[in-house]
């Protein structure tokens, strides 16, 4: 087969005129390639061949970048019908590292080689979740929960009630739909890591759960 194909990316450019090439890299006719101002020589060996054939991939499937982004809130909770210490209220000072992926943009925009704003995932989590949950006491919703919760919110006003025990485990899970459900349709949730303590956390792994 031939075919003109117009390769720019990473300062790299070229017309190149393919002619059978495969996986063994045979029969590569290229004019010369720019890298900046140096000029790379037409070349038929394996390694320049191998080369192109790497560019090309990277093309058509454009590289994929992580973003990390860590947060921090205090919050107490009592698990209900555990037969250990945590069924009384305790609290822990939790960190949450939030994980995106997606291509940098490649646009001509504000966001030009950004895969998101940080400040946008920050406003993310900030409303979904450390809103409501930053020194608030969580417990999972039953009749002696609801019960509590009436009797002291006269009191205390940052009480939450959710339909899940609120454990390490779970709670990944619920920030998981929430972020998930606000972020820019380019832009994919990765992971979750939520510390309980220094030594202690949970895990949420996108690809794990599709």
């Amino acid at each position: 087969f031939q075919r003109q194909v117009s390769i720019d990316f990473i300062g790299l450019r070229s017309v190149e005129k393919r002619t059978g090439i495969g996986n063994d890299g045979t029969c590569l006719r290229v004019r010369p390639v720019f890298y900046g101002s140096r000029v790379l020589h037409p070349c038929e060996s394996r390694k320049f061949v191998t080369t192109l054939q790497r560019l090309w991939k990277t093309e058509k499937n454009p590289t994929i970048i992580r973003l990390t982004k860590e947060f921090t809130f205090e919050a107490a909770h009592a698990l209900e019908g555990y037969d250990g210490l945590c069924r009384e209220i305790h609290g822990h000072s939790y960190r949450l590292f939030v994980t995106v992926k997606g291509t940098p943009c490649a646009d001509e925009s504000i966001q030009v080689g950004m895969v998101m704003d940080f400040g946008e995932l920050k406003r993310i989590v900030n409303e979904q979740i450390l809103s409501r949950l930053d020194h608030a006491f969580v417990m999972r919703r039953t009749a002696e929960s609801t019960r509590v919760a009436e009797q002291i919110g006269c009191r205390f006003g940052r009480i939450v009630l959710v339909d899940y025990q609120p454990t390490c485990e779970n709670m990944p899970l619920d920030f998981a739909a929430r972020i998930e459900a606000n972020l820019p349709s380019h832009v994919k949730l990765h992971a979750l890591r939520l510390h309980e303590t220094a030594t202690s956390f949970a895990e949420w792994m996108a690809e794990d759960n599709r």
